[in-house]
């Protein structure tokens, strides 16, 4: 009866175009959060860990918790952590690859920096909470957000935490290194700049509802989608408002720019392409049928989109025109990721899918289980 009452509240605040089915997702989590904090064992939904491409590798968060090293050309699981049969933790977190190691956090509220050739772990620190969203890396540290509303800045070397920051709340979205500051927002709608050598905070931004997905650091501007149906554009330096747009639901998409326009998903079906001076609406794209919560990528003069549905749309990055469409056959929550020849797209399933970037032709997946 709780869950129901807190589905209906979700459609209620946030209206009926939002995707129903995440929204279940959204309460499953939210119920293993609350029960994990009063003791009880609890496991949410699979991760969807998004993909990241390095040195001829696929690093990917499976759906069982192994994260995996896939060869990029023949599709063989190079190495899995961890290596038995043992779980660990289910992965939400896509992971950073940085000085040939790879960071990523778990749901069991722990980091963990795993050597790129072999697997090997090199360190793990814990939170005590679920780690969400990604971690971020600069020269020397390693950035993370947990569900027990701190930043932590730990030593890359070994794991050793440098400084922590109480945001005060929740932290689903992934922090974001720029300019020798680290931006990272909260479910309670607030946006922080720290320094990010000593954590200290340089400005602060609220909202009126949750900040899920990273922001775009860029040409000194911040671009940052918000539960309270809007989108932000502002000054990196002073952390003021530059312009900002409202649409009929969620943004939980984190930007990408290019030739001076920014591209968002909401989760009211819509692609939206904004100039970047102004906030003006070049375009938007209509025609998927279910929210966008993946991040897009733009190759090729393309801005690649997925959705909830299991539908790949490619969209011509000036117009907003449709090139084509591709059904995957499970929901995409995870970013995209591409090497401009193809698109791969983790979705709920057991393997990746691999799409030609010219035609969305489907190509031979990567098999996520050995």
């Amino acid at each position: 009866m709780k869950s129901q009452r807190r589905y209906s509240d979700i459609l209620r605040i946030t209206g009926h175009r939002l995707d129903q089915r995440f929204v279940l997702v959204i309460v499953l989590l939210g119920a293993a959060f609350l029960m994990a904090s009063c003791g009880e064992a609890a496991r949410p939904p699979a991760g969807w860990s998004g993909a990241v491409l390095s040195d001829g590798s696929l690093f990917v968060g499976a759906r069982d918790g192994k994260m995996l090293a896939i060869d990029q050309q023949n599709g063989a699981i190079r190495w899995q952590y961890p290596p038995g049969v043992e779980f660990v933790s289910y992965i939400y977190s896509t992971p950073t690859v940085s000085s040939e190691r790879l960071y990523y956090g778990g749901y069991n509220g722990k980091v963990y920096a795993l050597d790129t050739k072999t697997g090997l772990k090199q360190w793990e620190f814990s939170t005590g909470k679920p780690i969400i969203g990604d971690v971020a890396t600069d020269a020397d540290r390693v950035y993370a957000g947990s569900e027990d509303g701190k930043l932590y800045a730990l030593r890359k070397q070994d794991g050793a935490k440098e400084w922590e920051f109480l945001a005060g709340a929740r932290i689903w979205s992934s922090p974001v290194v720029s300019g020798g500051a680290v931006y990272v927002g909260t479910m309670s709608g607030e946006l922080f700049k720290l320094n990010a050598a000593t954590g200290a905070k340089a400005w602060s931004f609220k909202v009126g509802g949750a900040i899920a997905a990273p922001p775009l650091v860029t040409q000194g501007v911040v671009y940052v989608g918000s539960f309270d149906r809007t989108f932000y554009a502002l000054d990196a330096q002073s952390g003021q408002v530059k312009w900002r747009h409202q649409s009929d639901s969620w943004f939980w998409t984190r930007p990408v720019e290019a030739n001076g326009i920014v591209y968002v998903g909401g989760m009211d079906r819509r692609l939206y392409a904004f100039d970047t001076a102004t906030g003006q609406v070049r375009w938007t794209f209509e025609k998927a049928p279910g929210a966008l919560r993946a991040w897009p990528v733009i190759t090729d003069g393309l801005v690649v989109i997925a959705d909830v549905d299991g539908r790949v749309f490619a969209v011509d990055a000036r117009t907003g025109d449709q090139r084509w469409d591709a059904a995957v056959g499970s929901p995409v929550y995870a970013p995209l990721t591409t090497d401009g020849k193809v698109v791969y797209v983790s979705g709920t399933g057991k393997e990746i899918i691999v799409l030609d970037v010219k035609a969305g032709n489907k190509l031979s997946p990567l098999k996520t289980e050995k």
